[in-house]
């Protein structure tokens, strides 16, 4: 089933203006915290990305680093197409 319009144009919406918050968020943090925040995002995608390629990610500490990272890719998250 297609998405309408209409939804489309809302979840734009509400997709930009968290995306917009979170860019004013991180830049409350110095500019140290945001290294961490940015090595941390780097270093968990490429453990997500060669451990799902090599093993499946069936056990429970993957499973937890995979939605870690995720849940942190989202939360920080400052720009359109950033993962």
């Amino acid at each position: 089933m297609a998405v309408s319009l209409k939804k489309r144009d809302k979840y734009e919406e509400v997709y930009y203006k968290r995306l917009a918050t979170n860019k004013a968020a991180f830049d409350l943090m110095t500019e140290e915290q945001q290294k961490v925040v940015r090595d941390t995002q780097v270093a968990l995608r490429r453990f997500v990305t060669e451990f799902s390629e090599t093993f499946d990610v069936t056990t429970p500490t993957a499973r937890d680093l995979q939605d870690c990272f995720w849940r942190m890719n989202n939360a920080f998250r400052t720009e359109e197409g950033a993962e």
